[in-house]
């Protein structure tokens, strides 16, 4: 059986004792409560993909391909992983989204030259 749900709100989130299931509880179309249950593993996946969803749909109705989903950074922090060769890059917004990246020590190196020239390019 296939069931389409407007959600038109998301109002809240819970999880389970056991961290195992995420509940987003949010409102349709007809103002109904509707619980919507997900493994955190499932969810922990569509986290990388909304983004691209959202901003894809924002590219189609905007008609415009270079359209992007642009978070105001409020904070970030690097630090070294466990492996001591991980460098963990963590972004984070005003409202508290955060969200955690590992880097090589090669990939932070280009980070900072792209950093400088771009800095170079806007003094000049």
């Amino acid at each position: 059986m296939h069931r389409n749900i407007e959600i038109h709100a998301l109002t809240r989130f819970e999880s389970s004792d056991d961290g195992d299931f995420i509940t987003l509880i949010g409102e349709d179309s007809g103002g109904v409560i509707v619980n919507l249950n997900f493994l955190t593993t499932c969810l922990s996946g569509l986290l990388i993909t909304l983004p691209k969803l959202i901003a894809n749909a924002e590219q189609r109705r905007r008609h415009d391909p270079s359209v992007r989903l642009v978070f105001k950074l409020s904070e970030f922090q690097i630090e070294l992983s466990t492996d001591r060769h991980t460098r963990i890059l963590t972004l984070t917004t005003d409202d508290g989204f955060g969200v955690s990246f590992g880097l090589t020590e090669v990939q932070c190196r280009e980070i900072a030259a792209i950093s400088e020239e771009l800095r170079s390019r806007h003094t000049n």
